[in-house]
């Protein structure tokens, strides 16, 4: 149960930065600062959020071996973990 928990907080991080630096922050940076400027704060904050990315992905990877290991679930898991492990290239 506790490795499910973790499996689903971290898909839902991981997605959830994404979806907000996609269409919340990035957007709004260049929409306040001159194009240099906001393309030098995102390049600032692009470390941090690709190091969060990988994280969460590595944990979503390695936990989702776990929690779809049962037979009737097999395809599912192998669906996710191939999205995980394409997604962290």
């Amino acid at each position: 149960m506790m490795v499910r928990s973790l499996y689903l907080l971290a898909l839902a991080l991981w997605f959830g930065s994404v979806a907000f630096f996609s269409f919340g922050v990035a957007p709004s940076i260049f929409g306040q600062l001159p194009r240099a400027d906001a393309g030098r704060a995102i390049a600032t904050i692009f470390p941090t959020y690709y190091a969060f990315g990988y994280a969460a992905g590595a944990v979503v990877l390695l936990a989702g071996r776990s929690v779809w290991s049962h037979p009737a679930e097999r395809a599912w898991r192998r669906l996710h973990t191939d999205l995980a492990g394409a997604a962290l290239l």
